[in-house]
C-alpha cells in the first residue's frame, strides 16, 4: 500500500510540475464567432464554421512579428497540396476582389489555405476594413467558387479579437 501511495504521489507531482499542452484559451463568443487566444501562435483569432468550411482570422505574433492570419479549412478540398501556393480571390460585398497568394495547409484534420500578411501594412488594414464593414464574402480559386459566406457580426467579432490581442500582448510584455 505504501508503494502504491508513493507512486500515486509521484504521478500527481509530475503532472503538476509539467507544463500543460498549449491549448487555445477561449476569450469570448460573439454571435457565431468564437474568439480564442492560441499560445502556439501568440495570437487571438476569431473562428466560425459555415457548413463544412471553417475560417480563422486574427493574429500570429510568432518570431516577434505581428501578422494578420487568415485560414480557411474544408475537408472537401482534397486537391490542395500542403506547401503549394494558390492565387485565391476574395471579394467582400460588391467590392473588387483581392488576390491573395495562399499556402496549402493541413490542419485540424482538413486541407485548407492560409496566408500571413504584415499586420501593420496597408493591404492588411484595407482587407480588415472590408471584412468588418461588409455583410458577405466570396472566395474563389481559378474558375472554382470555394464559397459565399455571411459576415454577420464580423465587426464585433474582430473588435473582440483586438481586445483579446491587446490583453495578451500586455500580459506577455509584463512577464518578460
Amino acid at each position: 500500500m505504501a508503494c502504491f501511495l508513493r507512486f500515486a504521489m509521484t504521478v500527481v507531482l509530475l503532472a503538476t510540475a509539467l507544463p500543460a499542452t498549449a491549448q487555445p484559451a477561449r476569450w469570448t463568443v460573439v454571435g457565431e464567432w468564437d474568439i480564442s487566444y492560441y499560445p502556439a501562435t501568440g495570437g487571438c483569432l476569431a473562428f466560425t464554421r459555415w457548413g463544412k468550411t471553417n475560417m480563422f482570422i486574427g493574429y500570429d505574433t510568432r518570431d516577434g512579428v505581428k501578422a494578420l492570419d487568415i485560414t480557411l479549412l474544408d475537408e472537401r478540398w482534397t486537391s490542395i497540396e500542403t506547401g503549394a501556393i494558390y492565387p485565391v480571390t476574395v471579394a467582400f460585398g460588391h467590392r473588387p476582389a483581392w488576390t491573395l497568394e495562399m499556402t496549402g495547409v493541413f490542419m485540424d484534420g482538413a486541407p485548407g489555405l492560409n496566408i500571413l500578411l504584415g499586420a501593420e501594412g496597408e493591404k492588411s488594414r484595407q482587407l480588415l476594413a472590408e471584412f468588418r464593414r461588409e455583410t458577405r464574402m466570396t472566395w474563389a480559386y481559378a474558375d472554382t467558387e470555394l464559397g459565399r459566406f455571411p459576415l454577420r457580426g464580423s465587426r464585433r467579432a474582430f473588435d473582440a479579437v483586438l481586445d483579446c490581442q491587446r490583453q495578451h500582448s500586455s500580459t506577455i510584455t509584463a512577464q518578460q
